[in-house]
Parts: C-alpha cells; structure tokens; sequence
C-alpha cells in the first residue's frame, strides 16, 4: 500500500508511473483514505476510461513527456513532481525502474535489503535487478550505514 504501518508517521505522496494507465482500479492503494494521497503520472497515450475511475477515486493524474521509448521522462516527471512540493522520492520497483533512475542519474542514495534466505530455482532477482546496469559500467557506492533490521541485514550506501 505504500505507506507507514510499522511505526508512527505520516504516510508519504504516492507516486505511480503508468505510461498507459492500465492500473488495476481495485488496488487497496487506490482505495479512500489511500487516494487522496496519491499521484499517477502517465503519458499522453492513457486509457480514458481508467482516467474517470482513478479521479473519481481522488487520485490525481499528472501527465509527463516521453523518452524516446515511449516511457515516462523521469527527468519532467520530477520537475513535475517538485512542483508538488516533493522534493525527495524514494523509488521502490523491479529491475526496469531501478535501472532507469541510475542511467538517468537521478539517484544519490540505495538502500539495499539482505535477506537471511536462499532461494534455489525461479527468477534469478538479484541478478535480474542489476543486469541492466551492465551498461552503464562500474557504480562507485559509498557504504554510510549497515544496520540490522529485524532479520534482515540494510546497507545504505551513497552513489
């Protein structure tokens, strides 16, 4: 749902980039009192129909250029974003997502979770979250906090 359950605090603008606005309209985030404090930036090529749903639900929808691949330009959608009085976002997403705020460099902080798990057969997502960066090069991270949290093992580290 992405907001603040484990502890006291206000729950953060959520931001959803969805190019088309193919969303599913029955997502718990999409729910009162969740929407209200919601945003979807989407492109000129958005589902209509979605559009009267996620407003009437009281979402709002922003919408921002497009890269040369048809995806949101994170850099508008930020100038965007900031204009909303958001100045700091932190990106939660698969591979693709990551991936394109790096290259875009637009990121100055990760914050990566370890797992005391191992998992045999299915997605490689470690790998699967990283191969795009191949790329791009080496990353030069700066380690700033290894803490334990709960049983999970987070690095924070500044690029």
């Amino acid at each position: 749902m992405l907001n603040v359950r484990l502890c006291k605090g206000k729950s953060p603008k959520r931001i959803i980039l969805d190019e088309t606005l193919k969303i599913s309209t029955i997502l718990k985030l999409l729910n009162k009192p969740l929407s209200d404090n919601t945003i979807v930036f989407s492109t000129k090529n958005y589902d209509r129909e979605i559009e009267k749903i996620l407003l009437n639900k009281g979402v709002k929808i922003y919408l921002a250029k497009e890269n040369k691949n048809g995806y949101i330009n994170l850099k508008d959608m930020l100038r965007k974003a900031a204009k909303c009085n958001i100045s700091s976002i932190l990106v939660e997403g698969g591979a693709e997502i990551f991936t394109s705020f790096i290259r875009a460099g637009l990121v100055d902080k990760i914050y990566l979770f370890i797992a005391p798990k191992v998992f045999f057969g299915g997605i490689n997502t470690f790998d699967n979250s990283f191969s795009g960066l191949k790329s791009i090069g080496n990353i030069n991270l700066k380690f700033e906090k290894i803490k334990k949290v709960g049983k999970d093992l987070l690095i924070e580290s500044v690029i």
